[in-house]
């Protein structure tokens, strides 16, 4: 696990550069929207971004496998992470996306580069 990678989507998440929306998966740094957790790591990683999915240019998502590889986690943790739902437990409170703010998205990766574990908390918010 790339834990300074971790920490560093979380500190740009909680900036606000960009709008945060878990329920957005694509980005679109010209009007300042970056979505989801995976929107934001794909706006400071061009190398994780996904710009064959068939959104208008400049819009475009992130690669799940490719961002699995550049933080050094599993699969089943990015999903954990960017889509809240739990891929091979119930470790994930399930809490919707319209829920999840800024602040909580930040503190679940903190969280997940201390312990290992995903977890959405509405403490967090």
């Amino acid at each position: 696990m790339r834990k300074r990678r971790i920490q560093e989507l979380a500190k740009f998440i909680e900036s606000g550069k960009y709008s945060f929306n878990m329920s957005v998966a694509e980005a679109d740094p010209e009007c300042g929207t970056a979505g989801c957790i995976g929107g934001h790591a794909a706006v400071i990683w061009p190398e994780v971004r996904d710009v064959g999915s068939g959104l208008p240019w400049p819009s475009f998502t992130f690669d799940g496998p490719k961002l699995a590889e550049f933080l050094d986690i599993s699969e089943p943790d990015l999903n954990d992470i960017c889509f809240n739902v739990p891929a091979s437990s119930s470790r994930v409170a399930q809490i919707s996306y319209e829920e999840v703010t800024s602040s909580m998205a930040a503190a679940t990766l903190r969280r997940f580069a201390e312990t290992g574990r995903v977890y959405f908390s509405r403490r967090d918010a």
